[in-house]
This record gives C-alpha cells, structure tokens and sequence, in this order.
C-alpha cells in the first residue's frame, strides 16, 4: 500500500513540474537567475525508497530481538542466518540512503547564471565558470542510466574550454533545454546585456524580446 501511495505521489508530482515546451521555470534568488526544478520529486522519491528500506531493516532487527528473548538468549538458534543478514543489508543501505537524501536536498540543481559566471551541480559538487570559459551551449540527447538501463533525456550541452562539456538534463531545469539552451546562448553572445541576469524577470523579457526580433 505505501508502495502505491508513494508511487501515485510522485507520479501526480511528475506530471505538474514537468519540463513543458517553451518554458523556463526559475526560482528566487538574489542576484542570479536559477533555472531550476523545485527539488521536490527526486527528494520524494528518494526518501520513500530510503523510508521503506529502513522500515524493512528495523521490522527484521525488532523480529530478531524477540526471536532471540523467546529462545532464551541463544543468539545462534533464534533464527535463519538469512534473516540476520537480511536485517543487516538493509539496515546499512539505510545509513547510506539518508545520507544520500540529505545530498539530494542540499545540491543546487539547475542551472545558475550570474552577470559574471554560470553555476553549474557537477558531480553532487557546486561548479562555477566564468562566460569566457563557455565556448557554446546546445542541446543534446544523452543517456543519464546505465548501458543496460538506458534513461536518455534532453539536455543542454555547455563545451567549454580544454574540452570540457557538461550536460544538464531536463529533469533539474524543469524548463525546456531548447529555451534555456538559446537563453544561454543570447548571453553568451551579448555580455553587455548580462546585468539583466540578476533579475529572472528583465533576463528573460530581454531574451524573449531578442528572439522576437531575430
């Protein structure tokens, strides 16, 4: 039942910040215009897989204790060997779960631009890079999974310099990659308008006004 619960959730959550086209979703802060998702679903999704593996951990340690009071203390005949380790495995991967939603709260997702320099969340970890490091931004399909579970999603393709090229998928914009791509683009290519970057508003109504009249 909780499964469905939390399914139905994050689904209904899905559905209402999802990256429709031609939009740019930002949130406030000063100074910066953050295109960003509200990090709400992944932390959702994450803190329920993390909240059902714990409640499973703590279910097999309280079944051991009672196992073991009801044998007599004998720790060795009070249960299968699978429930130990059972109760064990899930219990660590608990450890490591909340610790890992405490990351998926604390990362800055999105992308940050700044009259000076764009914010990127690379690898968990904050990274900066000034305007004149960014050689071009595009948009590409890339696979965010694995080999054998592939997950390709539109990104926005930052090249920078000594060959570096970051991707940021469209699940943290929450915000079309093909906008936000040409946005970046338009400040890329006008450093003198960059000052309107410290309002979300004025940057995008600069940007849209540009757009119309290309």
């Amino acid at each position: 039942m909780l499964f469905w619960v939390w399914g139905l959730i994050a689904m209904g959550l899905g559905i209402y910040f999802d990256s429709k086209e031609g939009r740019v979703r930002h949130r406030t802060w000063p100074l910066v215009t953050w295109v960003s998702q509200i990090p709400l679903l992944n932390p959702l999704i994450t803190t329920g897989v993390v909240l059902i593996g714990t409640t499973l951990g703590i279910y097999g340690v309280c079944f051991l204790i009672v196992a073991v009071v009801q044998n007599s203390g004998n720790v060795g005949g009070a249960a299968p060997w699978s429930v130990w380790i059972f109760s064990v495995v899930f219990l660590g991967l608990s450890v490591h779960g909340w610790r890992e939603v405490a990351r998926v709260f604390r990362a800055n997702i999105g992308i940050r631009l700044a009259p000076d320099h764009v914010g990127l969340n690379h690898k968990h970890q904050d990274l900066f890079l000034r305007w004149d490091q960014i050689n071009n931004v595009t948009v590409a399909m890339v696979n965010k999974g694995s080999e054998w579970r592939k997950n390709v999603l539109p990104c926005v393709r930052i090249e920078a310099d000594g060959g570096r090229i970051f991707h940021v998928d469209a699940t943290e914009l929450g915000s079309d990659p093909n906008v936000v791509a040409a946005l970046m683009q338009c400040y890329l290519d006008h450093p003198q308008e960059r000052d309107a970057l410290t309002d979300p508003e004025e940057a995008i109504r600069r940007f849209s006004e540009a757009q119309f009249e290309q």
